[in-house]
């Protein structure tokens, strides 16, 4: 198990059994929080650094590819350490929470390929 695995779920059982729902809620405030644009500008920056195949994969009807928290920083960038200020959390904790919960909030978000 990655070591930022090993963080998230040692966040997910301070937090108890909501942890999962909690790190869930924090991806979409981050996405609704206006930081690079909101969704569509969080997504855009990660296609404009390589990452389209996986934000296409989201948008569509087929299985979401992965992205890991390395693509998250890269494609993000320093807005991952300003929402790690906003939210209080660590850089790498923001990037691991939007890896893992970002492409089924955006397949969520776009039903119908838009968001």
């Amino acid at each position: 198990m990655a070591l930022m695995d090993m963080v998230m779920n040692l966040v997910k059982g301070v937090m108890g059994q909501g942890g999962d729902q909690i790190a869930s809620q924090l991806v979409e405030k981050v996405l609704n929080s206006g930081i690079g644009g909101g969704a569509g500008g969080l997504m855009g920056m990660l296609e404009q650094a390589g990452m389209g195949e996986q934000v296409q994969s989201w948008l569509s009807n087929g299985p979401n590819l992965p992205i890991s928290p390395e693509q998250i920083q890269q494609g993000l960038g320093p807005q991952v350490s300003q929402i790690a200020q906003q939210f209080g959390m660590s850089p790498d904790m923001i990037s691991n929470a939007l890896s893992q919960y970002l492409p089924g909030i955006i397949d969520r978000m776009s039903p119908n390929g838009r968001l």
